[in-house]
């Protein structure tokens, strides 16, 4: 039996050797050329598939998104909440709160689905503002932004 293996062994290697690589080239030579005869071919397929299954359902896409960002809208109601403080500091205003924050609630219930906290310090750069102030009082009511 150590004979056939041996005989078995000794064929199977001088195959490899001799044959292997020539079939591999010829696959990869005729992989490389399908490839190349038919890759513009379907990429001409789907892009042409791709235009008509747009075109045949662009309307009940549009009327699909539009319906979704009503829905949205109409669900959510966004809200900004917190003190903004203004300073007149030097050339500019300053604007800053420390407890400012974004809400999102559900518009039916007034429920809080999630809200951010928003720190902000914002300077306004005013270059040409010049004022000199030795004492003043300043008083807002109703204001509403």
């Amino acid at each position: 039996m150590a004979d056939v293996n041996t005989f078995v062994d000794a064929l199977g290697a001088d195959l490899t050797d001799n044959f292997a690589p020539r079939i591999q080239t010829e696959i990869e030579t005729l992989g490389n050329r399908i490839a190349d005869e038919t890759t513009p071919k379907l990429r001409s397929f789907f892009d042409q598939l791709i235009k008509d299954v747009f075109a045949q359902h662009s309307v009940t896409i549009k009327d699909f998104v539009a319906t979704l960002i009503k829905d949205v809208v109409a669900r959510y109601e966004p809200g900004l909440t917190g003190n903004l403080h203004t300073t007149i500091v030097d050339q500019g205003l300053q604007l800053k709160s420390d407890d400012a924050r974004i809400e999102i609630k559900e518009r039916a219930s007034g429920r809080v689905i999630t809200s951010l906290d928003i720190p902000i310090l914002v300077k306004i750069e005013l270059n040409d503002l010049q004022l000199n102030l030795e004492s003043a009082t300043v008083q807002l009511t109703n204001v509403h932004l």
